[in-house]
């Protein structure tokens, strides 16, 4: 927390018995003591390789409320330091271990990474399919910048069912390319970008034709099938003209997941 220190922790030592082995790993990960306590159950690793040296970037930060005459809401950055102190005693085969060391390969710049569960609870792609462009770069997911093809290989450890549902993997399901998924584009598909950087209006700021690219990837398929069509529609018909080869101006094409569209009630 900023105000103790390592010599604090070393008092600290002979006074908390049962405390000793984390305040051990917190002499190892903060202060360079130069070995870890040993324990029974097995002590979990920040990178899935326990032999992976990490960056101390920021792990994550949180919300911490404090209640006097007034509720104050303060936000606290959480170094990889931190996190390893944190996970240190939670045992290497726990749910709160792997989740951490996936994070941690987008926090910490660990290249290694649990793998996932055999019957996985959460895919990016529906099926757990991979996603069309695995080389695409997700910004900011968890701190880093990570291809969709190694955020699909740790949805499955970061999420489960009960977080699974969320607006941010929802809105990667069409930019990464998940094959299941109804995907609206400015452009037919097979067809090309005519004019990549011609600045065209939209009605908040002046964009580019691939940023439009990427914008109408993001349109998604809810409940009925015609707001889809309609929304995708007129998307096309405010940017294809600038944007596309002509031959993109003619009747809409659309990639839908099974079953097929005429077997899906129209609402």
């Amino acid at each position: 927390d900023g105000e103790t220190t390592c010599a604090d922790l070393h008092e600290a030592v002979s006074e908390f018995d049962e405390s000793c082995p984390t305040i051990q790993a917190k002499g190892h990960f903060l202060c360079g003591c130069p070995e870890l306590p040993v324990l029974e159950h097995g002590s979990c690793s920040l990178c899935y390789d326990p032999t992976e040296d990490y960056t101390n970037n920021i792990f994550e930060t949180r919300t911490r409320i404090t209640e006097d005459d007034t509720t104050t809401t303060t936000t606290v950055d959480v170094y990889c330091s931190d996190a390893a102190v944190e996970i240190f005693a939670a045992g290497n085969d726990t749910r709160t271990c792997t989740q951490a060391q996936a994070q941690a390969a987008l926090s910490c710049g660990c290249s290694s990474f649990p793998p996932p569960p055999e019957d996985p609870s959460c895919t990016l792609c529906p099926g757990g399919m991979d996603p069309e462009f695995p080389d695409r770069v997700i910004e900011n997911a968890f701190g880093g910048s990570v291809t969709c093809d190694t955020f699909n290989q740790l949805v499955p450890v970061l999420y489960d069912s009960s977080t699974c549902h969320n607006e941010f993997l929802t809105s990667l399901t069409n930019y990464c390319g998940c094959p299941d998924v109804a995907v609206c584009r400015v452009c037919n598909l097979g067809d090309d970008l005519i004019n990549p950087d011609k600045i065209v209006k939209s009605p908040t700021q002046d964009v580019t034709c691939v940023e439009v690219k990427t914008a109408s990837q993001l349109i998604q398929l809810g409940a009925s099938i015609r707001a889809f069509q309609q929304q995708c529609q007129a998307f096309r018909d405010d940017y294809a003209t600038d944007c596309c080869p002509g031959s993109s101006i003619e009747p809409l094409q659309f990639d839908f997941p099974s079953p097929a569209p005429s077997s899906v009630p129209l609402a």
